[in-house]
């Protein structure tokens, strides 16, 4: 459960949570289970926080900086998360149906197993992200950046959204899939220099 002077000190603002942190650079977060839904945190400070199954629902979490911080199990349902700053954070088993990650840093994020379907992932960067196990049905992938991501064990991934992509160096893809595209894309390929593509 969250600490409640965490959550306390959080119910009086964006502002105020954030120049408490800046004073309290040893201290990380307790903000499990925290029910946070549709709060808007747009901008907060929530770098190497405890959020583990914390309920953020259509929250307002644009620009936030989350990098590092524990979102395991947590449930971002059709939150908005645009041009957050989510390097580094633990997204395993977190839900994101429908979430918005527009422009967002995810680079070297954990979402395995992460729920992803009809989210807004153009122009993510997603480089170094494991995605092993998410489920990526209806995503959008447009001008994301996608080298070097885990990607073999993707639910519902298809050669459409991958073609969509900016980058793809590196790009790690179960072998069938990784022959479609290079069937369906050849000259795409060649233009974002794919190299590495491993099984």
């Amino acid at each position: 459960m969250a600490k409640p002077k965490h959550l306390a000190k959080l119910k009086q603002g964006v502002m105020a949570w954030n120049a408490w942190r800046r004073g309290r650079l040893g201290i990380l977060p307790d903000l499990r289970e925290a029910s946070l839904q549709e709060a808007n945190l747009s901008g907060v400070d929530f770098h190497g926080a405890d959020l583990s199954k914390a309920y953020l629902r259509r929250a307002n979490l644009s620009r936030a900086s989350l990098s590092g911080a524990n979102l395991c199990g947590a449930d971002l349902r059709w939150a908005d998360l645009r041009q957050a700053s989510l390097s580094g954070a633990d997204l395993r088993n977190s839900d994101l149906r429908g979430v918005d990650l527009y422009g967002a840093a995810l680079s070297e994020a954990d979402l395995r197993g992460a729920r992803l379907l009809e989210a807004n992932l153009s122009w993510a960067y997603l480089r170094m992200a494991d995605l092993e196990g998410a489920d990526l049905r209806g995503a959008c992938l447009t001008g994301a950046n996608v080298s070097e991501a885990s990607l073999r064990t993707t639910k519902n991934l298809s050669v459409e959204q991958l073609s969509q992509v900016r980058m793809l160096c590196g790009i790690k893809l179960k072998p069938d899939l990784m022959q479609q595209l290079l069937l369906k894309c050849p000259d795409f390929l060649e233009e974002t220099e794919v190299w590495q593509m491993s099984a």
